[in-house]
C-alpha cells in the first residue's frame, strides 16, 4: 500500500484532539487533529479502526511472491494479528462452494446420515470425515442445523450424561432382537460384530470406547458372535 493515505477528515466527537480519517482504499482511524488537511503515514496513525479489502488483497499478493509474514507486517505497517485475520478471510473465500458443489456435498452427506441411522453421528463422521470438512469449511451454517436436526430426530443430545448401568440392560436385548431378525430373514450366514450393532442402531465408536461399562452387551456379543468379537473387546468378554 501506499505510504500516505489521501482521507477526509472529521473531528472525533468524544476527543477533540484526535480527527477521524477514512480513505477509498478502505481505511479508517483516527490521527491527531494537527494532520487535517495534511498528507498522513502510517506512523501518523494514532489508532487503525479498519483496514479494507485492498489492504487485504495487497497481503495476498505480497504472500505469493514469497514474502515472509513477518516481512509483510513490516512492509505493510500492519500487526501479525491483521495477518492471521486477513489470512482467515481468504482461506473463506478459498472454500467457498458454487451451487452446484454445495447442492451435491449436501446430497451426499445427506446419503451418509441416512446410511448410518439411527447410530451417533459420530458413526458419519468416522466414515466420511473428508466430506464432513470440506462442507465444514464451505457451508458451515447448513451443515450445523443439519446435524442439529439428526440429533434431535435419532435423539442423541450433545453433552448429555449417559446412565451406563441402563445403557447395559438395554442393549443386550436390542442385540438378541436384532440377531433374531437377521437369522430369521436369512439375510446372514454367520453373526458378526458390525452387522448386529448395525442391525441393532448401537453405536459402534461408543461401544469401542466404553466397553467396560457394559459388560452384559459385550457378553451378548460374544456369545450371539461365538467369540468373534472386535479384539479389544476380548478381555472384557472373557472376564463376563
Amino acid at each position: 500500500m501506499s505510504d500516505t493515505i489521501a482521507a477526509k477528515t472529521m473531528p472525533r466527537v468524544s476527543d477533540p484532539g484526535k480527527i477521524f480519517i477514512s480513505c477509498k482504499c478502505g481505511f479508517s482511524g483516527h490521527v491527531r487533529a494537527e494532520f487535517a488537511g495534511k498528507p498522513i503515514s502510517m506512523g501518523d496513525v494514532a489508532r487503525v479502526s479498519r483496514y479494507g479489502e485492498p489492504w487485504m488483497r495487497e497481503y495476498a499478493r505480497l504472500r505469493r511472491q514469497g514474502n515472509l509474514a513477518s516481512e509483510i507486517a513490516v512492509m505493510m505497517g500492519v500487526t501479525q494479528s491483521n495477518l492471521v485475520y486477513w489470512d482467515r478471510l481468504l482461506k473463506s473465500e478459498a472454500n467457498a462452494l458454487s451451487p452446484e458443489e454445495r447442492a451435491a456435498l449436501r446430497s451426499a452427506w445427506l446419503a451418509v446420515l441416512e446410511e448410518i441411522a439411527p447410530q451417533h453421528p459420530k458413526e458419519a463422521l468416522q466414515n466420511s470425515r473428508s466430506l464432513y470438512d470440506r462442507i465444514f469449511a464451505g457451508d458451515r451454517s447448513w451443515l450445523q442445523e443439519t446435524m442439529a436436526a439428526y440429533r434431535k430426530k435419532h435423539n442423541h443430545p450433545l453433552r448429555m450424561m449417559a446412565d451406563w448401568k441402563a445403557r447395559d440392560e438395554e442393549y443386550p436385548e436390542e442385540l438378541v432382537a436384532a440377531a433374531s431378525r437377521l437369522l430369521r430373514m436369512g439375510r446372514v450366514r454367520a453373526l458378526t460384530t458390525t452387522g448386529l450393532l448395525k442391525e441393532a442402531g448401537i453405536s459402534q465408536s461408543v461401544l469401542r470406547c466404553y466397553a467396560r461399562l457394559l459388560p452384559n452387551t459385550i457378553a451378548t456379543l460374544s456369545r450371539l458372535t461365538e467369540g468373534n468379537v472386535w479384539k479389544p473387546l476380548r478381555q472384557v468378554a472373557a472376564v463376563h
